[in-house]
Order: C-alpha cells, then structure tokens, then sequence
C-alpha cells in the first residue's frame, strides 16, 4: 500500500506541478498561485477518495497514514517553507518559523475543501478566491511570523 500511495503522491504533485510554470516574482503573488494549485489539486476526486480513505482507516492503518502524511502533506509543507523562507529573505521582517507560516495555510485551505467537499461541489472561481483570501490572512499577520 505504501507504494500505492507514494506512486499516486507523485502523481498528483507532477501534475500540480504543471502550474508552475511562469510564476510571479512577487512573493505574494507567488504564494497565492501555490495556494490555489494546492486548494485545486485537493479537490481531485482521487485525492479526495484517498484522504477520505486515509481518515477513516488511519487508527487501524496507522503506517498507511504516516505515508501518506510524510509523502503528501510533508512534501507541501517543505515546498511552501522553502518559497515563504526564499520571498521574505531580504525583507525587512524575514519569516522565522517558515514552517509555522506553511502550516497555517495549509490547515486553512485544507480545512476549509474538507468541510465543503462534504456537502458540496465547489466552484473553480471560489476555490481560487480561497486560496487567496487565505494567503492575504497569512500576510496580514506578517507581525506574528
């Protein structure tokens, strides 16, 4: 099963991967282009049928969801650390815990496809407006990074 899974995380990331092509200088506006491939990639009926299954079998399988946890979310969490340590290098407030930061928008964005995958489809429009709004949450607590 491990393998099963590492081969499909693989799969999802060199397909999210495609957007990154022609990416902004900008920091913010860098970030939230991740957070937008990353809130879409989420609502992949695969992606949402393996999260599903990995919820709710994770106590009785629970090395089934540590790879999927450090095959999946680790890998975005590091990928997003690394752009956030990278975009504020220079600034005059650079992040000191980019991990934190990467988590937190993460949390949002999954948090929020996950509540509202259940009961709905959602929009291509709204998931980006999420995506966004979540990533200007992230910069306007700037002073807490």
């Amino acid at each position: 099963m491990n393998g099963v899974i590492e081969d499909r995380v693989r799969q999802w990331a060199a397909a999210a991967g495609e957007n990154d092509v022609n990416l902004p200088d900008d920091f913010k506006l860098r970030m939230i282009r991740h957070a937008q491939t990353f809130a879409h990639a989420l609502g992949g009926t695969e992606v949402r049928t393996f999260d599903r299954l990995i919820q709710a079998t994770s106590s009785r399988f629970p090395q089934f969801a540590k790879a999927f946890h450090d095959l999946g979310y680790r890998y975005e969490l590091e990928f997003l650390a690394a752009e956030i340590r990278k975009g504020s290098a220079g600034t005059s407030r650079p992040v000191q815990d980019p991990e934190r930061v990467a988590q937190q928008l993460l949390s949002m964005i999954i948090g929020w496809r996950r509540t509202q995958d259940l009961v709905r489809e959602l929009e291509k429009g709204e998931v980006e407006a999420f995506a966004k709004d979540a990533v200007e949450v992230i910069f306007g607590g700037q002073a807490a990074w």
